[in-house]
């Protein structure tokens, strides 16, 4: 486990070189198909082992677990969902889409809030404020990608 004072330097290196690895990998026309499979998931064990650890040491609960991972759950049923329809069909091949992009700037803002309230007070009051809104926007992300798909492959 990382130790704590390491924790927000870590995430906040992460969100900033996750949003330049992709705009650069744009810009360049670098993208792989290999690199368009394992981005996101990549990005998700990070964001796993985040949350893992917030959890394990007792900085957040298992409420604020599922809220802030709705959007995760969400596509994740969509896509079993998905393969038990058609075999997964197009599902893995669902671009990003800017609510999805929106909901992990707002996972990245939650935990960085959370690894922030020792050292500042104004933390808590931002805490809920962030949790909802990463789980609205969560759930409409998680939706949008499954209505995406179902319109996209009516059968």
């Amino acid at each position: 486990m990382l130790p704590a004072d390491w924790r927000l330097p870590v995430v906040i290196l992460a969100a900033i070189t996750d949003g330049v690895d992709g705009q650069l990998s744009r810009l360049m026309h670098a993208q792989s198909k290999l690199g368009v499979l394992l981005d996101p998931i990549a990005d998700k064990i990070f964001f796993l082992a985040v949350v893992a650890t917030l959890l394990w040491d007792g900085s957040i609960t298992w409420l604020e677990v599922v809220l802030v991972s709705l959007r995760d759950v969400i596509v994740v049923v969509g896509g079993i969902g998905a393969w038990l329809r058609d075999g997964g069909g197009a599902w893995h091949q669902m671009k990003p889409r800017w609510l999805g992009k929106a909901v992990t700037v707002l996972q990245f803002a939650f935990i960085a809030v959370v690894l922030l309230e020792p050292s500042w007070s104004g933390a808590a009051t931002w805490r809920t404020p962030i949790l909802v809104a990463t789980a609205i926007v969560g759930a409409l992300s998680g939706i949008d990608y499954v209505w995406a798909y179902v319109t996209r492959n009516k059968t």
